[in-house]
């Protein structure tokens, strides 16, 4: 606890650190009074105070009465000792730099609490979300700087001796929030019993989520329902995404999942006691969606008329879904005295296509992108290339002159290619 004064108009900063972290910050003019302030801080290292001055005397800042004792603040905390929740935290004017929320247990035996943090906004660097389990361990951090915006973030952290588990929030104005849900159980969400007969079923997706929906099972649980953990693993790697839900729904949808991958998906019940339950397996796969990369692009011929482009077949983690084909797009360059319309044509089982019918000596802007059913992925880099003149040596391939009609240019193809627009 401190009191700091900051009056005049040249006045810059007060920090206050614990070791390198920054606990509590105030930046400008504040009044011809003495402010009182209050910081819960988990003391590993030095205090420290910084202020930074004015370029005059009406930059001067002062600190006094200055103490450190055992527990909490008082002005800004909050003891859960519910065994599920959920907590939307936003700015106020009387929000503190340093908020505590303590998840306590009362009666569950090998408590484990699970945090899923749902949605962080931070508008500055100093805003922070940390949690701690009960031995006073730093499980997760996340700061302003690192990551303005963050969802999804599942934790299971044991209590440990001290039986609780903190929480701590900094936001630093009314842009910023944080939405986050708790729960506790015994032992983990690995030791749930399957529970012959519960089924889940998928209701819709997108590219990015899953919806689900199960059969009610309040009256199957002597001890009640307390909350469900819904599970997405993917068949192809580690990755598992979780969510958080209350007792009185049979409807999830679960997001931040990768496009057109398969997922072994199961919903875990927890009752009165912290025990567990789980569904049988549903095996759902996403959406499809565009591809996510470009494939890279070389031009292996030119002549005065033609240009053959080829590219590298993307690889599969980039697909999205089914890969139908490649898309190869030409154009004169901007700087063209005649620039003409874009034109693309569609390519299928191949990787490689020759553009007739170009103008001779005329530079060309080519790239290509990947699609699915979904559409275009982002388009290669521009790969320049210029069409040979007649009677000089092309960069990239043998001369081939031909006479040229300068009255129509069209597109030709050569390769297994189709669907060309002008």
């Amino acid at each position: 606890k401190f009191y700091y004064h900051m009056y005049g108009a040249t006045i810059n900063r007060l920090n206050v650190f614990n070791g390198n972290c920054t606990v509590f910050t105030k930046l400008g003019h504040q009044g011809n009074m003495w402010m009182y302030a209050e910081v819960t801080v988990f003391v590993q290292n030095n205090i420290t105070f910084e202020g930074i001055r004015g370029y005059s005397y009406t930059g001067d800042i002062a600190i006094d009465d200055v103490s450190l004792m055992e527990g909490i603040c008082a002005g800004c905390k909050e003891n859960l000792t519910d065994s599920f929740g959920h907590l939307h935290i936003t700015y106020s004017a009387k929000f503190s730099p340093d908020c505590t929320w303590t998840i306590r247990n009362s009666s569950i035996s090998e408590p484990v609490a699970i945090i899923s943090i749902e949605e962080v906004q931070f508008a500055y660097c100093r805003g922070y979300i940390k949690v701690f389990d009960g031995s006073g361990a730093q499980i997760f951090t996340r700061r302003g700087c690192n990551e303005n915006h963050t969802s999804n973030t599942f934790l299971e952290i044991t209590f440990q001796e001290s039986q609780n588990v903190t929480i701590q929030v900094s936001l630093e104005n009314n842009q910023s929030y944080a939405r986050f849900g708790y729960g506790i159980l015994e032992g983990g969400l690995e030791s749930a019993l399957l529970l012959p007969g519960w089924n889940a079923s998928l209701e819709n997706k997108t590219s990015t989520s899953l919806q689900l929906r199960w059969m009610d099972i309040s009256s199957w649980l002597r001890d009640g329902l307390r909350f469900f953990v819904v599970t997405a693993k993917s068949s192809y790697s580690n990755l598992t995404v979780k969510g958080l839900f209350s007792s009185n729904t049979t409807f999830a949808e679960i997001s931040g999942l990768d496009p057109y991958m398969a997922y072994d998906v199961s919903v875990v019940a927890v009752d009165g006691d912290g025990s567990q339950f789980k569904s049988t397996v549903l095996q759902a796969r996403t959406d499809e969606w565009v591809p996510s990369r470009a494939p890279s692009v070389f031009v292996t011929s030119v002549t005065s008329t033609s240009v053959t482009v080829q590219w590298n077949p993307l690889p599969q983690q980039y697909h999205n879904g089914r890969l139908l084909g490649y898309r190869v797009f030409i154009r004169k360059t901007a700087n063209s005295p005649f620039p003409l319309d874009e034109s693309n044509v569609a390519v299928y089982n191949t990787s490689w296509v020759t553009l007739n019918n170009l103008k001779p000596g005329q530079p060309y802007e080519v790239n290509v992108s990947a699609f699915t059913s979904k559409g275009d992925g982002p388009r290669s880099t521009h790969y320049i290339v210029t069409t040979a003149v007649c009677g000089k040596r092309p960069t990239h391939s043998t001369l081939n002159c031909r006479r040229h009609s300068s009255t129509h240019q069209r597109l030709a193809l050569a390769s297994n290619a189709t669907d060309a627009r002008w």
